[in-house]
């Protein structure tokens, strides 16, 4: 019997006599191969071959119309140099130049009639066994080729945010150095300034510090996720309504042409959270959904708490009227350094806010995941769980 890994592979009988096809089909079935198929006319070969795909050709040599040997070169023009199909040739002539021919012509094994039923069953299982390995070799070869291409891609990736990084980081430590530098002159020259601007002056050293601080602590957690190692949650009871708002005030701030609106809850969802972290996650959030919303609009916020299966969860959607994400792209987005290509050199980003934001709601117990359609906008949905200290208010009725 054969094995069961061969007991699948697909055979074509192409002999003349149908008395030999049917003679072999029933020798290969009983020795437990499943899909034998047979043809009597030589020019149906070439079809058959391209149409369907086999794993071995059982071939006869002496034919009308077309003799083995034409036949081989026909099989032998249609395969890529990445196909392997080998074909055991059956004939009565047992002639060394005969022999030589066919191997010659692309034949992977020879065997004479009258053959013996035991050696062509061992046969047959040797040639599918090197078609299998042959297969097996070459899903690797695509599958390494395959890593191999995604490894240059992430490279590239991983390159062109640090660029953007290195940038980023650099704006605010140089309107940091700027004003330093005013300051001293002003100090050394004797004419401090008064009190008013230093105020104005030592808040804008406050905010880029504030930026540059939360850019390093992104890296380093995103350093944490590639290394595989959990990051520290500074558990707190945190008001998701609170710190969405102070977040949603915070990037209007930022933008005249975008309308952040917030459609919250009756009252105060509270939860365990790590509270930086999780602003930090709202604001990468509403951070994309103005960047990623060129032409301006309305970003869309809404809080709410769901009840799934014996769960219940708080809830976060914002939803943008941007440029959206392509289909095959959206799963990729998450990925550390990822950035879609309707993006990609048009908008600046370092692709690494949703992945960090992934890695935080992930180790608080919740999810995140991606609606979009490309042109149409995106909906970013955030899912943590609520313990039994929030209480809804519709329950308290």
């Amino acid at each position: 019997m054969a094995e069961s890994s061969l007991a699948g592979a697909r055979i074509l009988v192409v002999d003349d006599e149908e008395a030999n096809v049917d003679l072999l089909q029933q020798l290969l079935a009983r020795a437990g191969f499943q899909h034998v198929a047979g043809l009597t006319d030589p020019r149906a070969v070439l079809p058959r071959i391209t149409s369907e795909s086999f794993d071995l050709v059982l071939l006869d040599l002496l034919m009308p119309h077309l003799d083995g040997f034409a036949v081989l070169e026909q099989i032998k023009g249609a395969l890529t140099p990445d196909d392997y199909l080998p074909i055991l040739v059956l004939t009565a002539d047992v002639t060394p130049q005969t022999r030589q021919r066919a191997l010659a012509s692309g034949a992977k094994d020879f065997l004479t009639k009258p053959f013996d039923r035991v050696e062509l069953v061992l046969r047959v299982s040797n040639l599918l066994e090197t078609r299998l390995l042959y297969l097996r070799l070459r899903q690797q070869r695509e599958a390494l080729e395959q890593l191999y291409a995604r490894a240059r891609s992430d490279l590239h990736d991983r390159d062109a945010a640090q660029s953007v990084l290195s940038h980023d980081l650099g704006q605010p430590l140089a309107a940091i150095r700027a004003v330093n530098r005013r300051l001293r002159r002003r100090a050394e020259a004797g004419t401090p300034p008064p009190a008013s601007e230093l105020a104005g002056q030592l808040a804008l050293i406050d905010e880029a510090s504030t930026a540059m601080l939360g850019m390093l602590r992104e890296l380093l957690d995103l350093a944490r996720l590639q290394a595989g190692r959990p990051l520290d949650l500074d558990y707190a009871p945190v008001d998701l309504n609170a710190l969405v708002q102070a977040q949603v005030t915070l990037h209007q701030a930022t933008t005249s042409r975008h309308q952040i609106r917030v459609a919250e809850p009756d009252g105060p969802i509270t939860g365990e959270w790590d509270e930086q972290r999780l602003a930090r996650v709202i604001s990468n959030l509403l951070s994309n959904a103005v960047k990623f919303s060129p032409a301006g609009g309305t970003i869309t916020v809404e809080i709410r708490r769901e009840q799934q299966d014996a769960a219940r969860q708080a809830v976060l959607r914002v939803r943008d009227e941007g440029i959206g994400i392509p289909a095959d792209e959206r799963e990729r987005l998450l990925q550390p350094f990822y950035r879609a290509r309707n993006a990609a050199g048009t908008l600046r980003g370092s692709g690494i806010g949703l992945a960090a934001s992934r890695q935080i709601v992930e180790q608080h117990g919740g999810s995140i995941a991606l609606e979009s359609r490309e042109g149409a906008g995106t909906t970013v949905t955030v899912r943590l769980p609520l313990d039994e200290a929030d209480e809804d208010p519709d329950l308290r009725n």
